[in-house]
């Protein structure tokens, strides 16, 4: 038996962030899910499919909880001279991202959001009337491009 346990085993295991946020993650990014062990690749691609910054998390993690580690990594290469632009013009992503703490990010950030809105959080707006505010942008013709 060995003294110490698989990183998939134990409270750190468990722990929300798993290290994401610092940079240290889990030494082999396995995580526990109803199949198994597995790992999940968050990736951001520019319009031709090229990946621009890569995260690897551990299966059972949500996958929002990568968004922040994803776009700190994006390196877009300029035509010209210079160095990369580290904002995105847009961000295309699934229903998963739809968070206010990812919007929020975003619009911080400058960066547009064409994320759909779950039924869940369409529902929880239109209950809260005039005070639920009105729905955040979305164009299905751009959203159509998302690979």
């Amino acid at each position: 038996m060995s003294p110490c346990p698989p990183a998939t085993q134990g409270a750190q295991a468990n722990d929300r962030n798993s290290g994401i946020e610092t940079g240290h993650q889990d030494r082999e990014n396995l995580g526990r899910s109803r199949g198994g062990l597995s790992t999940k690749i968050h990736i951001a691609v520019d319009t031709r499919c090229r990946p621009l910054s890569r995260v690897t998390t551990p299966g059972q993690r949500h996958d929002s909880l990568a968004t922040d580690a994803v776009l700190k990594r994006v390196r877009i290469r300029r035509a010209g001279r210079g160095r990369p632009r580290t904002r995105p013009d847009v961000v295309l992503a699934d229903k998963a991202y739809s968070t206010a703490k990812i919007r929020k990010m975003l619009r911080r950030r400058g960066i547009k959001a064409m994320i759909p809105q779950p039924s869940n959080q369409i529902a929880g707006r239109q209950a809260r009337g005039s005070r639920g505010g009105r729905p955040p942008a979305f164009d299905t013709e751009r959203y159509k491009q998302r690979n």
